[in-house]
């Protein structure tokens, strides 16, 4: 079977991926709203080698304004993102991985329950972003951590969010971040951001 690097096949020979890993060439399937794109998390504190997966992962899904991250174990939703909470979280760990806003170490989102009871409901899991000592995305649920998404991965993930949630499509690093200024611009920086918080 014909299968690119990367990517988990769909069902058939000569069928496209449902899902293609970040750090595989996931940039020509970024306009394709059928392909999902996924970040594989590793274990914060391996016991046996460096890189070991933890089995948790983050999913890109959806196109423009109906992106969302879902976090969780194979087929089980932990609990998602979208919508304006999602571009806040995406821009605001950007700039904490650039360093700005100096000062600032952690950018975290509570995360939504996917078929909630009550609408609006939220899961105990959040996604956490931080810059030092080493740029990484916990999932955690309180203090307990699912698994961490880092270096490379991290940066493309978050950019292939922001690249297919804004523009549906890949495009340059410099339209990104001419993107990331105008949803900064588009933010009181006195206004309670709800979901989305820096600490």
């Amino acid at each position: 079977m014909n299968q690119t690097p990367g990517s988990v096949p769909a069902c058939g020979a000569d069928s496209k991926p449902m899902q293609v890993d970040v750090m595989g060439p996931y940039e020509e399937f970024l306009a394709d709203m059928a392909v999902d794109i996924i970040a594989k998390a590793e274990e914060l504190d391996p016991p046996d080698h460096p890189g070991q997966l933890s089995g948790a992962n983050l999913i890109l899904g959806g196109f423009r304004d109906d992106a969302t991250i879902h976090a969780g174990f194979g087929r089980h939703t932990f609990g998602l993102i979208g919508g304006t909470p999602l571009f806040r979280f995406v821009s605001a760990s950007l700039d904490l991985l650039d360093g700005q806003p100096p000062g600032n170490q952690v950018c975290v989102v509570d995360l939504a329950a996917f078929q909630p009871v009550i609408d609006g409901a939220l899961t105990p899991f959040h996604l956490e972003v931080s810059a030092q000592p080493d740029p990484m995305l916990k999932i955690m649920a309180g203090v307990h951590c699912f698994g961490v998404i880092q270096g490379q991965a991290l940066r493309q993930f978050l950019e292939a969010t922001l690249a297919r949630g804004v523009f549906g499509k890949a495009v340059p690093t410099e339209v990104l971040a001419g993107a990331r200024e105008a949803i900064d611009a588009c933010l009181n920086p006195l206004q309670d951001l709800g979901r989305v918080r820096m600490q």
